[in-house]
């Protein structure tokens, strides 16, 4: 088969594959306002394509994908950020050859709808956390022959409610649901998609369901906090060019965390590993991804140090002689 009957069919596959990152706000955490936080999220990709739509039967794939991502805390409930994850292929290899990949990116807002103290939300209630969001995603380059889209390269929104439910200190159970959608639009090889101005999509809509079980430990008198998580995820991706059944896959992603959570700059490490189990096409995906975050809280960075006070004078000894002496030494 040439490239150009090809590509379709490996777009849709890596879309699968690459769908499953980490997006931004991936969380319910509301950021406090004029606080920066920053992640960095390399990834390695592994897998083997498997006979589907009758494109690369046993074809071995991997890539190296790098990240970025920026959230902004707006005010005390609400956030804004701009995502660019799996962002760019640095590196692959397969058995067809070299690929190339830039993902779509994506930018929206995070509100604080519940928490359980109140802060940075709307409502309080206890050991309840609730926080919605609604992101954009455009293509970052139009699509080129001989190039592998990472993703649809298609305008869409997807709309996000995080729910949070604090069994104890140690243990939280999180759980996340997003739809998207991508309307009609024109795509080709040399400009960018126009919307309203295409074939009508086979399945525009994408449903995301996440739970994950958090647990939490604070090492005694460190400034470090532990997290184990094991995440279950099942999605349908949309995929408007799709000609081989109903796209799903259902991945478990067991993570480790480690916060440093005194720094002036607090930062965390997270150690991921993704495995899909089961799934339509999609791919027996397998990914490790080592990344950070890094927030800068300006309200402490850019805090006035408060001056010094003077060291209390010591009084002067007396001296022989003086009225203080005199008048104290005349007394019996």
């Amino acid at each position: 088969m040439s490239p150009k009957t090809n590509k379709p069919a490996l777009t849709v596959i890596i879309l699968a594959a690459l769908l499953s990152a980490p997006s931004f706000g991936g969380d319910s955490a509301i950021l406090t306002p004029r606080s920066l936080r920053v992640t960095l999220a390399p990834a390695i990709f592994a897998f083997q394509v498997q006979d589907w739509g009758g494109w690369g039967q046993g074809r071995n794939v991997m890539l190296y994908n790098a990240g970025l991502g920026v959230e902004w805390g707006v005010s005390e409930w609400l956030n804004a950020g701009v995502n660019w994850i799996p962002g760019f292929t640095a590196w692959s290899q397969s058995d067809g050859g070299a690929l190339e990949a830039f993902s779509d990116f994506s930018f929206g807002m995070k509100a604080g709808i519940i928490s359980p103290n109140g802060k940075n939300a709307l409502l309080r209630a206890r050991n309840t956390r609730l926080s919605v969001g609604l992101n954009m995603q455009g293509p970052v380059v139009s699509g080129e022959e001989n190039r592998l889209a990472a993703d649809m390269r298609l305008w869409g929104a997807e709309a996000r409610v995080w729910y949070d439910y604090i069994f104890h200190r140690i243990f939280t159970l999180n759980m996340m649901l997003g739809v998207s959608y991508f309307p009609d639009q024109a795509t080709g090889n040399t400009a960018f998609p126009v919307i309203g101005n295409g074939p009508k999509a086979k399945q525009p809509i994408g449903i995301t369901f996440e739970a994950e079980g958090l647990f939490t430990y604070r090492i005694p008198r460190q400034p470090v906090t532990l997290r184990w998580g094991l995440p279950l995820t099942l999605a349908a991706y949309p995929i408007s060019n799709l000609s081989g059944g109903f796209p799903y896959s259902f991945t478990i992603s067991p993570s480790m965390t480690v916060s440093f959570t005194q720094l002036l700059m607090p930062v965390d490490i997270t150690v991921k590993y993704d495995a899909a189990v089961a799934g339509n096409a999609t791919l027996p995906l397998h990914r490790v991804n080592v990344g950070g975050r890094v927030l800068f809280d300006f309200n402490k960075l850019l805090k006035p140090k408060a001056a010094k006070a003077p060291p209390p004078r010591a009084a002067k000894p007396r001296q022989p002689g003086s009225k203080q002496a005199q008048a104290g030494g005349g007394k019996k």
